[in-house]
């Protein structure tokens, strides 16, 4: 075993050794790791489970009163889609702080396999494999996830599941596992365009299919779920929340009650996705455009892209990673990314602030990527 191995090795030893340690802490002392966003999906999936409204907050705060030591007078909604909850569902039928530890492990297991496997599917050096999960987990959205007990990293294992499959020419798995990136679907905006680009109907078949399972298992639960969701969108929509999007900026600009402006921040990407994927349609070349297309999707996003949820990031960090002939200027880069997010994070700098992360991923991946791989060029 070589000295790189042995380290990597002893690293991970510590750290399944610090996540026991912490983990024993966790069950005894509710303040050590407040449930944060984790409350709206477990008091989300015990209120289906139960037949009851999961986007009630009247219904919830009780329930997320009762799971953390200390909580707000008002409730943390979730406003994903209710073919989300098949999967949360279970975390309600369990004591909240087990099902806490249950979560981030899942998270943290999702994170460390779309890592190891998006360096492999990218042609990374074997030696590094290890080296690259240990310094995944200094990244800084990588942080943020875990902390807050957001559901990000699962739409992270999706994405990777998908290129690994559709490589494969499992299209129906493919587009199955395609439900875990539908849990915050305005996320992969021109990923889902260009599965459409892509015309590969088993894909969407799969996708279809999936999709239609999850709604009838939350559904059974519940029969009303689907109005209770409408009826939350359309009466409570999340439009109080300043998100780091472009489409926020201009609400600032021209009033925040118009929420349809968060919708104008699609144009950019459009134009670029029209310019880059002409027609004739044809087969995609997903592990090329699988890194862009999500970049472009989250920097473009209508809503969300918060801190938490630029953990997608690491798929087309990684495969940059793996790729790129300028390996010094990427990692450093790579350092100077997470000092100036961990600077911003101490100083507790607002999260629209951040909206120049994804944009500047993007220059930095036109910039270091091989030629053959850049974002700029036509294809087609």
């Amino acid at each position: 075993m070589s000295l790189r191995s042995l380290l990597m090795w002893l690293v991970l030893i510590a750290l399944a050794g610090l996540i026991i340690v912490q983990g024993e802490k966790l069950f005894r002392d509710p303040a050590l790791w407040p449930p944060d966003d984790f409350v709206e999906y477990y008091s989300a999936g015990q209120l289906n489970a139960q037949g009851r409204n999961p986007y009630d907050a009247d219904l919830l705060l009780p329930i997320q009163q009762a799971a953390a030591s200390s909580w707000p007078t008002e409730a943390v909604m979730m406003w994903n889609p209710p073919w989300t909850l098949p999967f949360i569902m279970p975390l309600g039928s369990i004591p909240p702080r087990l099902s806490l530890f249950i979560f981030l492990m899942l998270s943290l297991a999702c994170i460390l396999v779309s890592v190891d496997g998006t360096w492999r599917e990218y042609g990374g050096n074997p030696k590094y494999r290890l080296l690259v999960c240990v310094v995944a987990l200094f990244f800084l959205p990588t942080m943020f996830v875990l902390r807050a007990g957001q559901i990000s990293a699962f739409l992270l294992l999706g994405a990777y599941l998908f290129l690994h499959w559709y490589r494969r020419g499992w299209y129906f798995m493919a587009g199955a596992i395609t439900i875990l990136m539908a849990i915050k679907p305005h996320l992969f905006a021109f990923v889902w365009l260009a599965m459409l680009w892509d015309g590969r109907w088993r894909v969407w078949v799969g996708g279809i299919v999936t999709g239609l399972v999850c709604m009838a298992i939350a559904l059974a639960a519940n029969p009303e779920v689907w109005h209770q969701y409408r009826e939350a969108m359309t009466l409570r929509p999340p439009a109080q929340w300043q998100s780091p999007t472009f489409g926020a900026v201009l609400r600032m600009a021209f009033g925040v009650q118009h929420f349809s402006l968060q919708f104008l921040s699609l144009i950019p990407g459009m134009i670029w996705f029209l310019w880059r994927y002409r027609l004739p349609w044809h087969s995609m070349n997903w592990l090329r455009e699988m890194p862009p297309l999500m970049l472009v999707s989250f920097a473009t996003a209508v809503y969300g892209a918060w801190v938490f949820d630029m953990v997608l990031l690491l798929l087309p960090v990684t495969a940059l990673a793996a790729r790129t002939p300028q390996i010094r200027s990427f990692l450093i880069f790579f350092v100077l990314f997470n000092l100036v997010v961990l600077v911003l994070n101490q100083l507790q700098v607002n999260q629209f602030w951040f909206m120049w992360v994804a944009p500047v991923w993007c220059i930095v991946y036109v910039w270091l990527a091989p030629r053959e791989d850049r974002m700029l060029a036509p294809v087609g």
